[in-house]
């Protein structure tokens, strides 16, 4: 195991799910601008000829992958490190970054006054004074939809594109990635009918005479965002009930054709567990968003592996840990359980004097956490039924090994014991859906997710939507051009 922490001991603080991945893509920069013009050529014609009528596509960013910003202030919460950002370095920042804390109050409504404020298709870092930096974030994944002919409705309205009077066939889905993917499944819901409503009208004031098929969409989700995605297309808006699961109905089916999923932890990833231990360093420039910060945000639980494919053990006897189990994280003082963060939790409470029930509305906010994320597991890892025969879903998944796969249950902090196929963020099964758990795997493949394709790319967490064979494949996807296998 000693050989394994020197690497695992970086990557625990570097993961993909961050945003450190972004930056490095950007300042490596090594896209083919050769290739994808390759590809412009191959589906432009397709694209013009089926412009009026071809559904339009939403975008989907995973985690960390939308701008917020402060309601009262309008500063920026996340989605830029320069001057006027807020970055956790004080009480009151904290406070915004961070979901409040409310006893006895479900998670679903704790309500702050932070708000999405757009896609992150730039990520802006101010390094010194007036040497700023933005690298691409999502802004790989538009050139490719772009090629497609597809006019993006963020990129018009700001002016970084003139589509002259085309109306917008191209939607980012911005949202408060720190609550439950199934809270802004709803709001996913409330966005798809704004939209729909708007491209019926573009259409009929552009073609006034023509007769159009009920408007669907097809969606383009990466990381997180394919998880929100499946719990939208299978339970529309409901919310996670207290037990059991929600109806499957596919309320959000009826709105949607195809769905293209990129590198999506299915049944999670253990380094969403040591984030939440360990805390995230975005980048070298700015502090370390502590693991109290983290444990007020639903969606970081939502990411956490299954007890059943083993990716948390005991250290002692081997034998598989429930990463979700309360007691586990209290025993061990994990994230919100650890006393070191006393100074941050007596910051995001500043009108609890008592050190003792602090720490009683930490751990509260814990438990809610933790079982809240058990039932949207239940929720996404129950059979699929009665799919809907119009959806179409493929998935395109990183593997090119190296990938963090085994902890042991330490106290304060647990430490990686072994690495596996995947990439390097999300382990290859998992992003696959695949319930016979890690390689070696033996029997016959089982999953809860009616895929149509599985594609598998040597390329890493974002790596993925640089490659010229994701572009070609996902563009012959919509455009109806032959499918997605490579």
């Amino acid at each position: 195991m000693i050989k394994h922490l020197a690497k695992f001991s970086d990557l625990k603080a570097t993961t993909a799910l961050t945003v450190s991945s972004l930056i490095s893509c950007t300042l490596l920069s090594c896209s083919t601008n050769t290739g994808m013009q390759h590809v412009k050529e191959l589906y432009e014609p397709a694209a013009q000829e089926q412009a009026p009528e071809r559904n339009p596509v939403i975008l989907i960013p995973g985690i960390l992958g939308s701008k917020l910003r402060d309601a009262d202030s309008q500063a920026t919460v996340w989605g830029a490190f320069s001057p006027g950002a807020i970055v956790p370095n004080k009480a009151s920042s904290k406070r915004l970054i961070g979901l409040p804390f409310l006893l006895g109050t479900q998670l679903s409504d704790i309500k702050d006054h932070v708000v999405p404020s757009g896609a992150l298709d730039r990520f802006k870092i101010t390094l010194l004074p007036g040497l700023t930096i933005s690298p691409a974030a999502y802004s790989r994944i538009l050139k490719v939809i772009g090629a497609g002919g597809y006019a993006d409705e963020t990129l018009g309205q700001s002016g970084a594109m003139n589509y002259g009077h085309e109306h917008y066939s191209c939607f980012q889905f911005a949202y408060d990635w720190r609550r439950s993917s199934a809270d802004n499944a709803a709001e996913l819901d409330k966005f798809i009918l704004a939209k729909r409503d708007h491209v019926i009208a573009q259409r009929k004031k552009q073609f006034p005479n023509k007769t159009f098929k009920p408007v669907k969409f097809d969606i383009v989700a990466h990381s997180m965002g394919g998880l929100l995605t499946r719990y939208y297309l299978r339970y529309g808006s409901q919310k996670l009930p207290k037990t059991g699961t929600p109806a499957l109905n596919w309320a959000g089916a009826k709105h949607v054709e195809k769905v293209a999923i990129i590198s999506t932890p299915h049944f999670g990833s253990p380094l969403a567990i040591t984030n939440l231990t360990d805390g995230l360093k975005p980048t070298p420039f700015v502090p370390l968003y502590d693991p109290v910060l983290l444990g007020t945000m639903p969606s970081g639980y939502e990411l956490l592996p299954r007890q059943r494919h083993g990716l948390l053990i005991d250290p002692d006897t081997q034998a598989k840990l429930d990463p979700l189990d309360p007691e586990l994280w209290i025993k061990n003082q994990w994230g919100l359980a650890n006393p070191k963060h006393e100074k941050t939790l007596a910051q995001l409470l500043p009108d609890i004097e008592d050190a003792q029930e602090r720490r009683r509305i930490a751990h509260d906010h814990l438990v809610k956490s933790l079982n809240s994320a058990r039932q949207f597991h239940l929720a996404l890892d129950r059979k699929a039924t009665n799919v809907p025969s119009h959806l179409k879903m493929v998935t395109w998944i990183g593997d090119i090994g190296g990938t963090p796969l085994i902890l042991e249950a330490h106290p304060e902090t647990p430490i990686f014991a072994k690495e596996g196929h995947g990439d390097e963020t999300v382990p290859r099964f998992s992003a696959a859906g695949d319930d016979r758990g890690p390689l070696p795997n033996t029997g016959i493949y089982t999953s809860p997710i009616p895929w149509q394709d599985i594609n598998y790319v040597p390329k890493d967490h974002l790596g993925i939507t640089k490659d010229v064979n994701f572009a070609d494949n996902l563009l012959a996807f919509l455009l109806d051009q032959g499918g997605s296998a490579q």
